[in-house]
């Protein structure tokens, strides 16, 4: 009895510490997930008392259109972001850790660093003058060059989530070239040194030793820019609130028409879990992929 008293003595201070942080995290954190568990069962407008339905929430998701059309565009989105980013990106760390640049890199890290600094709203608003009909830069660049005609980029179908990846991957390429070209620089230079006395070749030496070397960087960028894949959505919003003909709709979009705008928090809430849920998974089959690949 005497050492369990004396235990929890010398706990008691350690408890009172902590407390702020757990009353925090229990009001902030955890009640609310709990809570939101709760919503997406039931049929809740947040005027009514919330009506529990079960699972009938998320079977009605996918017999909902536009669920499904969210869904399928923000996964084109995640794919083909990561796929164009990312190998650019390295491009850009390559040159950037370059030393034929010299004292110059500095200037060049900045420049490129800066577009994800900007608030995302302006982002927005430039590249809506850039790709306005007839007057937006873009436009105007093309009749300089000789071609006749509008692009019409972001205002048709079949190219308005191509505009919309265009936008992301200028703003967020010098973010991500910053981090790879940390990766580079913390290769110790002794490998690259033994690899040129064995007489292999720049590329060579990028296939073999750096992209090996650099995995877990790329692990830690492809979980980081798919999370915010699946997260889309001032761009989107902001230029197009989901159009042309939901053409750029995404789930985080859905998720707040149906919460905010049409005030169906349970299926709201649904929508949120489904989300979470692909997230978890998605990252989750990256970590295990490249574990295996180690």
């Amino acid at each position: 009895m005497a050492v369990m008293q004396r235990r929890r003595r010398r706990l008691s201070p350690g408890w009172l510490f902590v407390s702020p942080f757990a009353l925090l995290f229990a009001a902030f954190w955890l009640g609310p997930i709990i809570m939101s568990v709760y919503y997406s069962l039931t049929e809740w407008t947040g005027m009514n008392a919330p009506r529990f339905v079960g699972l009938a929430n998320y079977k009605m998701l996918f017999t909902d259109a536009r669920f499904l059309v969210a869904l399928k565009n923000t996964l084109f989105y995640v794919v083909t972001y990561n796929v164009i980013v990312l190998p650019l990106a390295l491009v850009l760390a390559l040159s950037l850790n370059s030393s034929r640049i010299g004292k110059l890199s500095r200037v060049f890290r900045l420049m490129y660093f800066l577009p994800v600094t900007m608030i995302l709203a302006v982002v927005a608003l430039v590249f809506d003058l850039v790709y306005a009909r007839d007057i937006g830069l873009l436009d105007s660049a093309l009749r300089v060059l000789g071609f006749t005609g509008t692009t019409n980029l972001l205002y048709t179908k079949s190219t308005a989530m191509w505009a919309i990846i265009i936008l992301r991957v200028w703003r967020t390429l010098g973010y991500y070239a910053v981090i790879l070209l940390a990766g580079l620089q913390s290769i110790p230079s002794d490998i690259y040194e033994a690899v040129r006395v064995d007489g292999a070749s720049g590329i060579r030496t990028i296939w073999s030793i750096t992209l090996p070397l650099l995995r877990p960087v790329f692990l830690f960028l492809v979980v980081l820019s798919s999370i915010w894949g699946f997260q889309l959505f001032d761009e989107p919003w902001i230029l197009l609130q989901g159009g042309p003909g939901d053409a750029t709709l995404t789930l985080v979009q859905y998720l707040y028409q149906n919460t905010f705008l049409y005030s169906r928090l349970g299926y709201g809430a649904a929508v949120a879990y489904v989300l979470a849920i692909l997230m978890f998974g998605v990252s989750l089959l990256q970590i295990r992929l490249m574990e295996e690949n180690d």
